[in-house]
């Protein structure tokens, strides 16, 4: 007894509730499959970016590795756009090391007993001591270069004696253990302005390093290094370090009694640097290397540091 419209409307009316459910499921499922897509889409960028970032480690300095690490996980950003924040060229208060083989080129002429065997295991080693103490290494053929750019000089000071002091032990030990040619270097350091960063691209020109009067100071000391009436008074593995660095140094409170070599009484000079008379021997003892570690783990409190290089020296071989 029911009319016919009534049956018309009441299916027509289902029908469009039917059409309408059916659209919205479709339209849930379709927002579900794109969010699934736009999941694995994120996740497969940061399997790209953490496979970036792992081999991006393995070619530059350790501090700026997790440098990078922590500017993208603070501001989620990529690993490239991260890499040009951080290296971003910058004015900073440095302290710089600089180490040169002597005698290198004569030497590197014999590549198996003298470099592969001498040169290479020692250099490897005296780049893990920079970065032990959060410096940024730069090898060029046989020089050691390292900058240090923490935001207190002093921090910056007491950390590159304490790496060139690693570097002094690392040579001798490695001369008394091998049986191969006997490694001779000075180890150099200054403070000071200087420019830091990437001060290349972001492809194969990329230039992680330091420029400034620092640097060239200690090129130009180096150079002088080689002189014979100041050769005469050095030996193997000393540290020199400029007035400013003492002057730093002394600042930390750490008591250090300096040698003064007065370059002057030996009629010579640090070419660009004629106002330069004076430069400064830090003994070699266990008891100054415990002073400054002393020093250092007041600003790095879980710092862990080596008792001994053998086991660098073992493994960089």
């Amino acid at each position: 007894g029911i009319p016919i419209s009534s049956i018309v409307s009441t299916a027509f009316i289902t029908f469009l509730i039917l059409m309408v459910l059916k659209a919205s499921h479709v339209a849930d499922v379709r927002n579900f499959v794109l969010n699934q897509e736009n999941i694995a889409a994120q996740k497969k960028i940061i399997e790209l970016n953490i496979e970036f970032s792992d081999r991006l480690r393995a070619f530059i300095p350790k501090v700026i590795a997790d440098r990078l690490e922590t500017h993208v996980k603070q501001n989620r950003l990529t690993v490239i756009q991260a890499a040009v924040e951080v290296l971003k060229p910058r004015h900073a208060e440095v302290a710089c090391l600089f180490s040169d083989i002597r005698g290198y080129t004569q030497g590197s002429k014999d590549l198996d007993r003298f470099v592969d065997k001498s040169v290479l295991p020692e250099m490897k080693a005296c780049s893990n001591a920079v970065e032990q103490f959060l410096g940024i290494p730069r090898k060029v053929g046989d020089l050691i270069f390292a900058y240090f750019d923490d935001n207190d000089v002093r921090t910056n000071v007491i950390r590159c004696l304490l790496a060139g002091i690693e570097i002094s032990r690392i040579n001798a030990d490695l001369n008394q253990t091998t049986a191969e040619s006997e490694i001779r270097r000075y180890i150099l350091i200054s403070s000071g302005t200087a420019v830091v960063g990437n001060l290349g691209g972001l492809d194969s020109s990329i230039e992680i390093t330091a420029l400034g009067p620092p640097v060239n100071y200690l090129s130009r000391l180096d150079e002088l290094t080689k002189h014979k009436r100041l050769a005469s008074l050095l030996n193997a593995g000393d540290i020199l370090i400029c007035s400013n660095t003492a002057r730093v140094l002394a600042e930390t409170g750490v008591r250090i009694e300096l040698e003064d070599i007065d370059i002057s009484e030996l009629d010579l000079r640090i070419r660009d640097f004629p106002e330069v008379t004076r430069i400064h021997r830090m003994p070699k003892s266990d008891e100054i290397r415990e002073r400054l570690i002393t020093q250092y783990r007041k600003t790095q409190p879980l710092i862990e540091l080596e008792t001994s290089n053998e086991h660098d020296i073992r493994l960089a071989g």
